[in-house]
């Protein structure tokens, strides 16, 4: 058992969320881990959600409700989540969607992971969890197999670390809060994986810790299917529009993180500088020897085809200049 005295954060970011923020609110306050304080920011909803914060904050001492005082600010929900962080001087921070359901001893088991794993430096932890529908029946136990992308390279291209399954700790924490989230940032939880991966440790706990509530206001997209390749090939637009947020995500990644980090660091990820640093006016040539030398490293072949086929053919669509 993990000392009470390492307090965990829980940071949820909230808008328009108040058919099912009861529930998510309950059950994070119900957790079998005490020392828990839950953060809440409203993005400026224009329903109950803001009400329903300033009742539980109210009435539990462990509730905080963050920037509601004064205008509201409607930041965008990574830098709602930055701004969580920053607030928060727990030694653990995890974050939270507005619409799931957490099982009882979720903060706990990914806590008992995150130290078995952590050591002293950045480390970050996420769970599998299990989708439901809106009336919390039960559409798939498991969302990801027990062997997720976790290596940085992989990450580069695909995100299997989901943010409401997420745990940091404090030497990660102060990390992403050392530079504001830009509009690269594909999303905050992609990029807090990018650099927990990158700098330190990033573990996988393979039993799902909860309830994934999908409705019409939400889809994370349970799509891993074997023809999902083939559905993005029907709607390559929407595609090619992905794939250049991925490499501006990259541009930020070595921007921000790269040049500042030491030599070692560099060494172990020489596969990262040539395709962060691909552009529109690199040569066909080039991008194909890139390609060749350090092959893409997705979990499918129809991932690796399309993602060359984009890089080859498209780069216009997708690299910056």
């Amino acid at each position: 058992m993990p000392s009470v005295n390492d307090q965990v954060a829980v940071l949820m970011s909230t808008y328009n969320g108040a058919s099912y923020l009861r529930d998510q609110i309950e059950s994070i306050l119900t957790q079998t881990y005490p020392n828990l304080v839950l953060y809440i920011r409203d993005d400026g909803s224009t329903d109950d959600t803001r009400a329903i914060i300033s009742e539980y904050a109210a009435t539990n001492d462990n509730v905080v409700a963050v920037d509601m005082e004064g205008p509201v600010h409607n930041l965008g929900v990574k830098r709602s989540f930055q701004r969580l962080l920053a607030v928060s001087p727990a030694k653990y921070s995890m974050f939270a969607d507005q619409d799931d359901v957490w099982l009882h001893d979720k903060v706990l088991a990914t806590l008992l992971k995150m130290q078995s794993i952590e050591g002293n430096q950045p480390a970050t932890v996420h769970t599998n969890l299990t989708v439901v529908n809106e009336n919390l029946q039960v559409l798939n136990e498991k969302m990801f197999g027990d062997s997720p992308l976790d290596d940085f390279t992989q990450l580069m291209f695909t995100n299997t670390a989901t943010g409401c399954t997420m745990m940091v700790n404090a030497k990660l924490r102060e990390l992403l809060l050392r530079h504001d989230f830009s509009d690269e940032i594909f999303m905050h939880d992609w990029w807090t994986a990018l650099a927990g991966a990158y700098f330190g440790k990033i573990a996988y706990l393979e039993t799902p810790t909860m309830l994934y509530r999908q409705h019409q206001g939400n889809q994370i997209g349970e799509d891993a299917g074997r023809f999902r390749v083939l559905r993005r090939l029907h709607k390559l637009d929407n595609e090619i529009d992905r794939t250049k947020k991925v490499f501006l995500q990259l541009h930020a990644f070595d921007e921000t993180f790269y040049e500042n980090s030491n030599v070692e660091l560099k060494k172990r990820y020489n596969y990262f500088v040539p395709y962060a640093r691909l552009r529109q006016s690199t040569s066909f040539w080039k991008k194909l020897q890139v390609l060749c030398r350090y092959p893409i490293r997705k979990k499918t072949l129809g991932g690796k085809l399309l993602l060359a086929y984009l890089l080859l053919f498209r780069s216009k669509s997708i690299l910056i200049k």
